[in-house]
């Protein structure tokens, strides 16, 4: 296609830039992909359906638990597929790497707007902003893209918990499976493969201080390798669920190929399911309600209804059906099916910002000329800065002194882009920020309705820093991010430690521990890896609300199947096994419904 030289007539690039650069580098880049057909076709489908339509199974929710359970389950072709998702089509400029801090806007069309309890210890003690997709693809639409499996311990522990089949040999194979790796050396190895529908790559492009942070971490004793193979400990230039620099969320990766190809898949979009419905006298699931155009419909399932709303949503779903914690229904008048801890157990990786690396020669930083050539690079051959995430790229594990396990990272570090005059392109920053991650954290919290209200947002807590091991944590990790800078790379490119006293802190010495703990109170975040709120275990746990092949427990034909079933929240980031956990789920419906594994 021909790209236009210049913005829009009607446009000035300052005028654009200066005063809404979102507005002007979205509506750029929804122009672009469209144009060049990188819509999906499959989008204009009618998905309006007859009210209690029939089929065989009813997932709710289309992030990457959903969408891959749908699709797994319509390869076998005489079962019918109802997939609903309370959002809409993934937008064009989705696709572009570098507009990700974008999408995790609360403010966002493509998100849920949720934030949890304020609490005077976390957060700044105005609760957190707890980003969620509300989109299909879910929040693979919106995420960072990082690939991270975790450690192989976390799912051996999995098992040694009472989850048969869930250890790191039994699980390895349905990683393998999903994946498409553009890495041919990776490819050799038992730990990745390819042919699988999620295309898993680095970035096209890595600028200066991406480069740097790879070298001056290995020189302060940090290995570069593969953190999703035999070890994790180390750093790694991180593969990402991305293609020829274009996201691959969920929804392009394994919805886009089958949608509208397979008779036996009807895909609802802007439909929020808010009851499962089950026959309380023999406990036995057999549909959804759900809102849609202002009306409220079913939907009959005549053999499962699979929940795939993720951490928040699951749990709220299924405490809305009747399926939960007596305690906190029968007080909203919701009559009890099975009293299960359902909310309960949830958690998250929580980090912090605090240190920050002022750069004196390697700035990022682009004029609004810059910008715009930028984007026209982009929108030619998917290269250049916006087909990357700048030091967002680099991931690393390392274990603190609180771990008595050598190998079994307890904190990982991202980078972020940053840059003082607000919300950017995170390929453009004048500095970088460490961000530790607590990867094993002890405190846990809940999630709790309201009220009968399927639109209200629950309750929210995640209760962070109920123990003092994670504040421990994250106080080394602060420490370790000053550490860095004893690099000689970092020294060279004059890396500058910013010793400007954070906002609010400022009465404590700089870098004392103090003045950590009051950066944490005050800076202290999510990092977007949910989990727990659904949890898996035997029957001899009291907190378990499915068992290891993900059926509730004490009610037929209803499963749960996304990151909400984890015991635990595995050590990295949640995306890449969301996708283990679909893959294995459907294979377990398959088994159990006496189809033969291919």
């Amino acid at each position: 296609m021909n790209i236009p030289s210049s913005p829009p007539s009607n446009t000035s690039l300052s005028d654009a830039m200066g005063t809404s650069p979102l507005t002007m580098f979205l509506s750029l880049i929804n122009y672009i992909v469209d144009h060049q057909g990188h819509t999906d076709p499959s989008s204009s489908l009618t998905d309006n359906i007859p009210d209690a339509q029939e089929y065989d199974f009813i997932v709710v929710g289309a992030g990457a638990g959903g969408i891959i359970v749908a699709n797994r389950l319509t390869e076998v072709s005489n079962w019918s597929v109802l997939l609903l998702e309370a959002g809409g089509e993934e937008p064009s400029y989705a696709e572009v790497p570098s507009y990700c801090v974008f999408m995790q806007q609360t403010s966002s069309e493509v998100d849920w707007g949720y934030w949890s309890e304020a609490r005077p210890n976390f957060c700044g003690g105005n609760g957190c902003s707890m980003q969620r997709g509300k989109v299909l693809g879910g929040s693979t639409t919106t995420n960072s893209m990082f690939y991270v499996r975790g450690h192989h311990r976390d799912y051996d522990e999995w098992a040694r918990m009472g989850n048969e089949g869930w250890g790191y040999e039994d699980i390895l194979k349905y990683f393998v499976k999903s994946e498409d790796n553009g890495d041919p050396n990776l490819v050799k190895t038992k730990y990745h493969g390819s042919g699988g529908y999620q295309s898993v790559e680095v970035y096209p492009y890595q600028d200066i201080n991406t480069m740097a942070l790879l070298k001056g971490l290995e020189e302060i004793g940090l290995t570069t390798r593969d953190i999703n193979g035999e070890h994790q400990k180390g750093v790694m230039l991180s593969q990402m669920t991305a293609k020829n620099g274009e996201r691959r969320s969920a929804n392009i990766a394994f919805l886009k190929p089958i949608r509208g190809k397979r008779s036996n898949l009807k895909v609802l979009t802007n439909a929020l399911v808010t009851k499962v419905l089950i026959d309380a006298y023999t406990k036995t699931a057999n549909g959804v309600q759900y809102h849609k155009n202002g009306k409220f419909m079913t939907a009959i399932a005549r053999k499962e209804v699979i929940v795939s709303g993720g951490a928040i949503n699951s749990p709220q779903l299924l405490q809305l059906s009747g399926v939960g914690p007596r305690e906190v229904l029968e007080p909203l008048g919701i009559p009890v099916i099975q009293d299960l801890k359902v909310g309960y157990n949830f958690h998250d990786h929580i980090c912090s910002s605090g240190v920050n690396y002022t750069l004196t020669k390697t700035s990022q930083w682009a004029g609004l000329d810059a910008q715009y050539e930028h984007l026209t690079k982009y929108a030619l051959n998917r290269t250049g800065p916006l087909s990357a995430t700048g030091v967002a790229q680099v991931v690393a594990f390392k274990t603190t002194e609180y771990e008595n396990i050598t190998d079994y990272n307890d904190i990982q570090f991202t980078f972020e882009n940053t840059h003082v005059g607000g919300v950017h392109p995170n390929s453009y920053y004048d500095q970088i920020t460490v961000i530790p991650i607590v990867l094993r954290p002890k405190s846990r919290g809940y999630i709790k309705i309201k009220s009968k209200d399927p639109f209200e947002h629950p309750l929210i807590n995640p209760n962070y820093f109920s123990e003092e091991y994670d504040i421990k944590i994250l106080l080394k990790g602060l420490q370790y991010g000053i550490d860095f800078l004893k690099s000689k790379t970092f020294q060279e490119l004059g890396y500058r430690l910013n010793t400007s006293p954070m906002h609010g802190c400022s009465k404590h010495e700089f870098a004392s521990e103090p003045y950590w703990r009051c950066v944490i109170k005050k800076y202290s975040r999510t990092n977007y890896h949910l989990g727990g709120s659904c949890k898996m275990g035997p029957a001899s746990d009291q907190d378990a609300v499915v068992d290891s092949s993900l059926r509730v427990y004490n009610v037929t034909n209803l499963r749960v199947i996304d990151a909400s079933i984890m015991p635990f929240v595995i050590s990295g980031n949640t995306n890449a096994p969301t996708m283990m956990i679909a893959e294995k789920g459907a294979d377990m419906i398959k088994r159990d419904w006496n189809i033969k594994l291919t």
